[in-house]
């Protein structure tokens, strides 16, 4: 007989980011697996889009370490009186991990990232520019929250990443703990059968790129792509996101005559029933964990151009997708050329082959791994 499993997830949103997605996609495929399901959420939803049995407690909208928002989590953790309690980012590993420990609550930490979201050093891209990558620019808060979340790492019962790299470096701090890799959750959102698209003659070659406007993303090598390549190619490059990076994109575009090429656009959910529209998905990231985006135009079968970093080739390979030399956008521009020469002679194989990869990722395998995983420690 299967085991009912009360699951509390805290996040602060659920909008906006991978890691907002996966939470409300693992919340739904647990209570739709027959689970009882709780979110507390720190924001406010702006859609009243149906949750399919989950419940949500909202927690007042707070910053991380006012006292209300404390008190608020400390009340619904009280009252759903959870079999296992699961935080998703920095802000709410802190406060979950802490209450959880004084409440003796089990406790599941998400690592959705790696070791240079962390690490303040500065970086230099491929302008020879210092960029700050980490997930947040402000060197003492970030000090000061790898403190606390030590603390909550060290209180929680296992440690679940969704990359090996993320596994590496809990790995280093806590060597004996339960530390696991589970994939993320790939819908099956999309409207048009993939196998079933018309056939395009590309003429204007249209690229994706989608993710937060901020340095880790790289967004200043597809700009510096673009312009390079106005002169020999005619294309576009949409980007769909926000971020800190916005008004100096806008800049970039204005000073560079390049407002008939490069188009910024707002980030939306249902991004990926727009993918029949672009020749690629560009993925320029330093760093990341197990990108949604990259997973999506796999299910999609649409070619991927791929920053040569160890997460990208966790998921893809060279039989699979396009990857350049990270910082190199003659390297990008090479692999830009070859999409598009693959594009003429209606060349699928790298497409196929990702596509073949989706199974790894379906929602039925990602709850199945958890269920064994709060079964052990609950």
């Amino acid at each position: 007989m299967k085991r009912i499993i009360k699951i509390l997830h805290v996040i602060n949103s659920l909008t906006g980011g991978g890691a907002e997605k996966q939470c409300l996609l693992l919340a739904k495929s647990q209570a739709q697996f027959g689970h009882i399901v709780y979110i507390a959420l720190n924001k406010k939803r702006e859609t009243n889009e149906d949750i399919g049995g989950v419940s949500i407690f909202y927690l007042g909208g707070y910053s991380r370490y006012n006292i209300f928002l404390w008190i608020n989590l400390l009340k619904s953790i009280t009252k759903i009186n959870p079999d296992v309690t699961q935080s998703w980012l920095p802000n709410m590993d802190i406060l979950t991990g802490i209450l959880c420990f004084f409440t003796k609550k089990k406790y599941i930490m998400t690592e959705r990232s790696t070791e240079e979201a962390y690490v303040t050093k500065n970086h230099r891209d491929f302008r020879n520019k210092e960029i700050k990558i980490t997930y947040n620019s402000n060197s003492y808060k970030m000090y000061i929250d790898g403190i606390f979340r030590y603390f909550a790492a060290a209180n929680a019962s296992v440690i679940v990443a969704n990359s090996l790299s993320g596994v590496d470096y809990w790995k280093k701090k806590f060597p004996r703990k339960k530390i696991c890799k589970i994939n993320n959750i790939l819908t099956d959102q999309l409207k048009i059968d993939p196998n079933n698209k018309e056939e395009k003659i590309e003429r204007n070659y249209s690229f994706f790129v989608i993710g937060s406007l901020e340095n880790h993303k790289s967004p200043f090598i597809i700009l510096h792509t673009a312009k390079k390549m106005k002169k020999i190619l005619s294309a576009s490059f949409n980007f769909y996101g926000k971020g800190s990076k916005k008004n100096e994109i806008i800049k970039f575009i204005s000073d560079n005559n390049l407002k008939n090429i490069i188009f910024l656009n707002d980030f939306k959910e249902d991004w990926v029933l727009d993918l029949d529209n672009y020749s690629a998905l560009i993925h320029a990231s330093y760093y990341e964990g197990q990108p949604n985006s990259v997973l999506e135009a796999m299910q999609y079968k649409i070619p991927i151009i791929l920053s040569d970093i160890a997460a990208h080739r966790e998921i893809l390979d060279n039989e699979s997708a396009y990857f350049f030399q990270i910082n190199n956008y003659e390297s990008l521009i090479s692999q830009i050329k070859n999409v598009i020469s693959d594009l003429s002679k209606n060349n699928e194989s790298k497409t196929l082959e990702a596509n073949n990869k989706v199974s790894s990722y379906t929602a039925k395998k990602v709850v199945d791994h958890y269920n064994k995983l709060y079964n052990k420690i609950i």
